[in-house]
């Protein structure tokens, strides 16, 4: 890897990154109001209202959404979970704290000659630190694929972990009971296998990047919240067959930002999922598997129509 210092010029910001990534019109939208929504049960699993606002960037144009729309928001690891895997891979904090300005992979080409090794550089992550990799560009929550075990497993010393390791990568069968059984993450898997002692860029090339999670907007815009977003999100916790505890990574970031944290988020329309053009048809509104809350902007939209199309935006 070539590393160069913190303050190095070229290191783009994570939202305009983020906006070329996925082709999108990423905001960073600050959480401004947060609370547990009044239906969750007490036994049951918490649910959250959360409002994210766009007041403080001052945008020439104005946001424009309605319901039914989607909010894809961009998650963040856990610092917790990042910490750990990046002491699993033995990065200290002080090789963390260096901006990597470009990560270089072996990439294996078959040639007239026979097979190749060669160092390319990888070209999917920005110029940013290990731990911002880990914490926002990566996900770290998903299993390794079988590609990936097949890969790391000959960073394995114990032969039985090998072994184990072989068949993960090449029994199909055993590869979907495992992942069913035990969901692993990267770190999960990494403690499983205490033998393994991978470099980091053997690793970083194989997680899949970050993808953004829906979450239908749960609010309108109006004259009482001209620049804000309401999301009602079902915060997901489980326990897996093996007794380890798992949290649903979109749902877990939104639950533990605090109010004043940035949330990089984008609209995205959904033409199948809006209110009839004409504001005076009746609708039955039926969640058959899911919650009412997306249904939330659209009683609030009509609510405002009531009061006088003057108060719509």
């Amino acid at each position: 890897m070539e590393l160069v210092s913190a303050d190095a010029s070229g290191r783009p910001h994570f939202t305009a990154y983020l906006s070329k990534y996925l082709q999108e019109n990423v905001l960073p939208l600050k959480v401004t109001l947060k609370g547990v929504h009044p239906g969750s049960r007490d036994a049951g699993p918490c649910t959250i209202v959360i409002r994210l606002s766009w007041q403080h960037l001052g945008l020439n144009s104005p946001v424009s959404f309605e319901p039914g729309d989607l909010l894809g928001v961009m998650p963040e690891n856990s610092h917790d979970m990042v910490s750990k895997l990046l002491k699993r891979l033995h990065l200290d904090s002080n090789f963390t704290s260096f901006v990597v300005q470009r990560l270089m992979i072996q990439k294996k080409t078959l040639t007239m000659a026979g097979p190749r090794e060669e160092w390319v550089p990888y070209e999917n992550l920005p110029p940013a630190t290990i731990y911002e990799w880990f914490k926002k560009f990566l996900d770290i929550t998903t299993p390794p694929t079988q590609l990936l075990l097949s890969e790391v497993s000959t960073y394995a010393t114990n032969q039985t972990e090998k072994e184990n390791l072989n068949l993960l990568s090449q029994d199909v069968g055993v590869y979907e009971q495992w992942k069913h059984s035990n969901r692993p993450t990267i770190l999960s898997f990494l403690e499983a296998f205490p033998s393994l002692s991978i470099p980091p860029e053997a690793i970083i090339s194989k997680i899949p990047l970050m993808k953004p999670r829906y979450y239908s907007v749960s609010s309108c815009l109006s004259m009482s919240l001209p620049t804000s977003v309401d999301l009602i999100v079902g915060v997901v916790k489980f326990t897996t067959e093996d007794g380890s505890s798992r949290n649903g990574l979109c749902s877990m970031y939104l639950n533990e930002a605090a109010v004043g944290t940035i949330v990089n988020a984008f609209f995205r329309r959904e033409p199948g999922f809006h209110l009839p053009n004409d504001q005076s048809d009746p609708i039955i509104l039926v969640a058959p598997d899911t919650a009412i809350y997306p249904f939330r902007s659209f009683w609030m939209h009509r609510k405002e129509l009531m009061k006088g199309n003057f108060h719509i935006i």
